[in-house]
């Protein structure tokens, strides 16, 4: 079910994603100014790292979390040669196992009072939509550049998250009449709250600016989720009290930014250069 969504909504991602990026190349394609708009995509890898509470109480992971398949599609417009605002739509899917399914919310979340000794595991897919604000630690350049040339940048953003997720015996014993445990927004599991959940996402990365005016990215972020269902499995503390935490995502990636129009920028300028940090 959950594979069958994904590559539904990867689809429509794409040919919305490529809709957008014709209308912009006809409005703007023609823009002499250094980079105006450009559209950015990234691939790449993330895991769920870590769930917290109240500032920094880190909770003890549950599974044993593995990496998935992560892809942002981005729209960008530089303000200046320094700060670049941007919409960022990502899709990325989690999952992880455990062999023994001893959770804290057994025997005190409906779903989990009765769970056999049998390995588990989840499977999550979130799709997200963020502004975003890059900060160039170097100044963009005027002129078109003739060499490689790398432009380091942090990053802040914020949006709003839907996943939906899903929890199930791997192998399931003979006497287990269905496989799923739990879910939200899969299968018979109507979705109950929450609906869409906020997050934050801050990152680091560098761009790698080719003469062909096109540029590469390599970036690495973290993401962080006003919930702490990504798991499939809710938090309880040794009273029976649920916790209200938030889930740290990270996530490493590569891509190619591509500007629309012409790229000005400096002539024999070197990959890196002390005065360009001024």
């Amino acid at each position: 079910m959950i594979k069958t969504k994904l590559k539904g909504i990867t689809f429509s991602v794409i040919f919305i994603f490529s809709q957008i990026s014709g209308i912009y190349a006809a409005n703007f394609g023609n823009e002499p100014d250094n980079r105006k708009w450009a559209i950015s995509g990234k691939t790449g890898s993330a895991i769920l790292i870590q769930e917290f509470h109240d500032f920094g109480k880190f909770l003890n992971n549950e599974f044993t979390h593995q990496p998935g398949l992560a892809i942002d599609l981005g729209i960008h417009r530089s303000l200046n040669n320094r700060w670049e605002p941007g919409v960022i739509f990502s899709l990325y899917r989690l999952s992880g196992e455990s062999n023994l399914p001893d959770f804290s919310a057994n025997g005190n979340h409906s779903s989990f009072n009765d769970l056999y000794d049998w390995p588990v595991e989840y499977v999550t897919v979130s799709t997200a939509l963020s502004a975003t604000v890059k900060y160039h630690l170097r100044k963009l350049p005027a002129n078109s550049t003739k060499t490689i040339r790398l432009d380091p940048f942090v990053e802040l953003g914020a949006g709003v998250i839907y996943f939906f997720t899903q929890l199930g015996y791997t192998n399931p014993p003979p006497a287990v009449p269905e496989a799923i445990i739990f879910g939200k927004g899969t299968g018979k599991k109507p979705r109950s709250e929450p609906g869409n959940v906020m997050q934050a996402t801050a990152g680091l990365g560098t761009e790698i600016d080719l003469p062909q005016n096109i540029s590469l990215i390599l970036s690495v972020n973290a993401d962080i989720v006003n919930y702490e269902c990504l798991d499939a499995v809710h938090n309880y503390a040794a009273d029976g009290e649920r916790i209200a935490a938030r889930t740290i995502v990270g996530k490493i990636m590569a891509g190619i930014i591509v500007p629309f129009g012409s790229r000005d920028r400096r002539p024999g300028s070197t990959p890196w250069s002390p005065g360009d940090l001024t």
